[in-house]
């Protein structure tokens, strides 16, 4: 046998654990037949054996009584258990009882503890409900206090923790709801305070307009008392400097005074309750919208005159809206947009515009006229004070000039009128050195005379030149202290003036017209010369005054404006020196009308005819007296323009179709009044007159009737020398005439000429085909 064979063998006897000796026992094996020592292994293992039951009898021996004894202690446990098992067996049957009916008491108790955890949770639940109800009566209280805020923080509380408490109870929903109602109630309350605020406020826009122009008129009065030389003297300041500096006397505070108190409490809350939901952006779309609606029932409702109480209310109203715009602006920012304030002034200012221009050039009361422009400026100083743009205004303020100046030609005309109708239309008289002083002096530059003395012109001049002067002074009073229209009223008076003087003045007196004699006409003719005087100085001096003011080209602008109104002056004498020789001409053809003449007769008559005879001696008169003063030019105008029409009457009245022939003798007696007009043109005291021979047409006339030798006027050099003025279809009426009267027998001694005159006809005719 091998040693590591037995070695092995020796050392599984050793172990003393049965298990460990059978794990060994198959490596043994296996060494064993690997080295075919299985016999040996075998023989050791039977000595093993064997020596281990002898041991084992030796310790069986050693250990019998003992044995026994314990078998009999065995014995009597063993008795002792059964009958212990016995005893364990009923009380199993007793425990098996009982544990059925604590199975059941646990039931119960486990149903009891889930009933208990339940009313724990409804317990909770009922403690969040009536949280959550206490909360939404708090926050009722406080809507009905009018504490929306504080209010709608407890209705959010609500939502984002008392409500998780009860997620998945009917109760949720309603509460949700619930709240939805309550803050649409708030929003609903904040928005009808709102409105009531809005309503109220309302009612205290005029008040806070009025308060404004208060301020505003005597902030103005101040500026105008210490600076009123800048008002006459405006070339070293802008009016808009001017105005600024106006406000510099202003500090007051239109929402917060004794007589007015505007808070925006309302407002402030209505935006923070908006704001706090969420929908602060459809809130400001609709007060946008409320506040378009609001600024139109500023505006009265209609407007078809000046009515300077509504008006002066509508300007006060519209002052105190924008400057709750504006306060809106400042105190709670990013509400309004500047834009969209800017967007209701310019609607507001073209409403104004609008319907006062319309109303305005209908109004003749300039005192209307000129409060209503005081109320436009204390509202534009106004709004120019809370920084909005005043363009509008300040252009409607400039149309108001044109209203007003035609309102103070309307009020000042009837100053013509009474002038008119008092005038003597005689040169007037000045008695005394004051009413030289009162009428003469301001308007006219004379030579020293004593008094009485005599002017050329009539007292008509000198009130119209006074009612002209008042004019100026009123039209100037438009500006009332403002060095905001100052310029503007300087630019336009010149025109009016102009207008004032060949509109009312001028035209006025050209109505006059038919009413007046001849000798009022001359009179007339003269008061237009002397108006020229006054009216271009009181024109130089108003034109001058605004070229100074624009600092520019002062004579030119004088001569300009002069020479238009040079010129109606010039149109109004020519209209009345037209009156005068129409006058003139009328009568003349009065006279002619009585004219008797025989064109038949064969009796020649030496003296002139009776209508002449008294004709000619009422020309004389007119010439010599009535037209005694006026200047040359305009008698000789009238001289010629009378003359002239007295010949055209007279180759009229000798064209008369009714007349078929003319006889010599007729055509004798014609000649003799054509000399005794010629005389009467001889002695008229102008020369012109005698140089113009105003009476060669009726010569020519007269020298083709009673032409001795006809065939002469075949003579073309002859006939253009001695009837050039004469035109081709008179000659051929008077040659007409004139055949009549000779005889058409072949042995008449009137057959030559009659002949000589048919051929003369002939060549007119192709003259005047």
């Amino acid at each position: 046998m091998d040693f590591d064979c037995l070695e092995f063998v020796n050392k599984i006897a050793t172990i003393e654990s049965n298990g460990d000796t059978l794990d060994h026992l198959p490596r043994l094996i296996t060494l064993a037949c690997q080295k075919n020592q299985e016999q040996q292994v075998y023989q050791r293992l039977n000595e093993l054996a064997n020596k281990n039951a002898i041991r084992v009898e030796q310790l069986c021996a050693e250990n019998n009584q003992d044995f026994s004894k314990s078998v009999h202690q065995l014995s009597v446990v063993r008795n002792e258990l059964h009958s212990l098992r016995s005893h364990i067996a009923d009380l199993n049957t007793d425990i098996q009882a009982s544990g059925k009916d604590l199975k059941i008491m646990k039931q119960q108790l486990n149903s009891l503890r889930d009933s208990e955890r339940k009313l724990y949770l409804y317990q909770d639940l009922t403690q969040s409900c009536l949280q959550i109800f206490y909360k939404l009566k708090d926050a009722q209280e406080l809507l009905s206090k009018k504490q929306y805020l504080p209010s709608l923080r407890i209705y959010s509380e609500v939502q984002k923790i008392n409500l998780k408490r009860i997620e998945g109870l009917t109760l949720h929903s309603t509460v949700q709801q619930m709240i939805s109602r309550m803050q649409n109630s708030v929003c609903s309350s904040a928005l009808e305070d709102l409105h009531e605020w809005l309503f109220a406020l309302r009612k205290k826009l005029p008040l806070v307009g009025e308060i404004c122009f208060k301020e505003i008129d005597e902030a103005r009065r101040r500026w105008a008392k210490n600076y009123r030389e800048d008002l006459t003297n405006l070339t070293t300041k802008t009016p808009f400097s001017l105005d600024l500096a106006i406000m510099e006397y202003v500090d007051f505070d239109p929402l917060n005074n004794d007589l007015v108190q505007v808070d925006f409490i309302p407002l402030y809350v209505c935006v923070q309750v908006h704001s706090y939901l969420g929908i602060l952006s459809s809130f400001q779309a609709s007060f946008e919208k409320d506040r378009k609606r609001q600024q139109e029932f500023l505006a009265p409702k209609s407007l078809e005159s000046i009515d300077l109480d509504v008006i002066s209310e509508w300007l006060k109203s519209v002052a105190g809206y924008m400057i709750v715009e504006y306060y809106i602006l400042q105190e709670i920012p990013n509400f309004r947009s500047y834009e969209e304030v800017q967007n209701i002034w310019a609607i507001i200012c073209d409403k104004l515009v609008e319907s006062i221009l319309r109303v305005a050039f209908s109004e003749q009361s300039t005192t209307a006229i000129i409060k209503m422009k005081n109320n436009i400026v204390l509202l534009m100083h106004t709004m120019e004070r809370f920084g909005f743009p005043t363009h509008r205004l300040h252009s409607l303020s400039v149309e108001l000039i044109d209203a007003f100046g035609g309102a103070l030609i309307l009020k000042h005309s009837v100053s013509f009128e009474e002038a008119f109708d008092t005038d003597l239309y005689a040169p007037m008289v000045i008695n005394n050195e004051k009413e030289y002083d009162e009428l003469i002096a301001p308007y006219w530059t004379l030579p020293p005379a004593p008094f009485p003395r005599m002017v050329e012109f009539s007292k008509m001049c000198s009130l119209c030149c006074i009612t002209l002067s008042k004019f100026a002074r009123h039209f100037f009073m438009f500006s009332n202290d403002s060095i905001t229209l100052a310029l503007d009223v300087q630019e336009k008076i010149p025109r009016f003036y102009r207008r004032f003087i060949l509109h009312s003045l001028l035209d006025r007196l050209k109505h006059l017209y038919p009413k007046l004699n001849l000798s009022q006409m001359a009179q007339l003719v003269k008061n237009f010369y002397a108006f020229e005087e006054p009216l271009l100085q009181m024109e130089k001096t108003l034109v001058i005054s605004k070229s100074t003011s624009h600092a520019g080209n002062e004579i030119t602008n004088v001569n300009i404006k002069s020479s238009e109104l040079l010129e109606g002056l010039a149109n109004a004498r020519k209209s009345a020196l037209h009156e005068i020789f129409v006058k003139i001409n009328h009568k003349i053809d009065d006279f002619i009308g009585l004219a008797e003449y025989d064109w038949s007769t064969t009796v020649p008559r030496t003296a002139p005819s009776g209508f002449l005879q008294e004709m000619v001696p009422y020309l004389q008169t007119i010439y010599l007296d009535s037209l005694a003063g006026l200047p040359n030019h305009d008698k000789s105008y009238v001289y010629l323009e009378t003359l002239d029409h007295l010949c055209t009457a007279m180759i009229d009245l000798l064209s008369n179709p009714a007349i078929r022939k003319i006889s010599t003798a007729a055509a004798e007696g014609f000649k003799v009044d054509v000399e005794y007009l010629e005389s009467f043109a001889s002695q008229v005291p102008d020369q012109s007159i005698v140089n113009a021979d105003s009476f060669i047409e009726l010569r020519q006339c007269a020298n083709l009737l009673l032409g001795d030798n006809i065939e002469d006027y075949l003579d073309t050099d002859k006939f253009t020398r001695d009837f050039n003025r004469l035109h081709p279809s008179t000659s051929v009426k008077l040659l007409e005439r004139l055949i009549s009267s000779y005889s058409a027998n072949p042995l008449s001694n009137d057959r030559p000429k009659r002949r000589a005159i048919e051929n003369l006809l002939a060549v007119f005719r192709r003259k005047t085909n």
